[in-house]
């Protein structure tokens, strides 16, 4: 899902409600129909992604464009500078709601699992010294600014 979102924009460069999906028989299965409706035009598109099966080859629906580099820059921009603001902060543990909101925003739209370096992570996650809660904190810490790290490094031009 987070592929498909991050994917695909309307001509405006606007944000597509993915929100109205069903499910329907296709020619391999069960396929999800999204329903997408331009806030603008209030023209419908119809995707049907069958989440089972990957083709080499992808295609851009007619009404949509890609996602390019800088309407995700634009997209993150507001997510980096929430991060810097974290990074400021006389004591960042303490900010734990903002540093929540910014991994559910990370989670959501691009995973988790790309960002984790097991090998980085498994002392800390193994330490039984340590409480679950400092455990969690430095978890988060890293994603984020492994997030950061990659969207300063590769996202935003100057």
């Amino acid at each position: 899902m987070a592929k498909l979102e991050n994917s695909f924009r309307w001509p405006d460069g606007s944000a597509i409600d993915f929100s109205k999906r069903s499910s329907t028989s296709g020619k391999s299965g069960i396929v999800d129909r999204y329903t997408l409706t331009n806030p603008s035009t209030k023209a419908v598109v119809t995707i049907f992604v069958d989440p089972y099966h990957l083709d080499s080859a992808f295609y851009i629906p007619e009404g949509l464009v890609l996602v390019n580099k800088e309407s995700l820059a634009k997209d993150i921009a507001p997510h980096l500078k929430k991060i810097e603001e974290l990074n400021a902060s006389s004591d960042p543990y303490l900010e734990r709601e903002a540093v929540k909101q910014e991994m559910n925003y990370v989670a959501m739209k691009f995973g988790i699992g790309a960002l984790v370096n097991k090998e980085h992570l498994r002392k800390m996650m193994t330490d039984t010294q340590a409480s679950n809660d400092l455990k969690n904190y430095l978890f988060n810490a890293y994603i984020l600014h492994k997030f950061y790290a990659m969207g300063r490094n590769t996202l935003i031009t100057k």
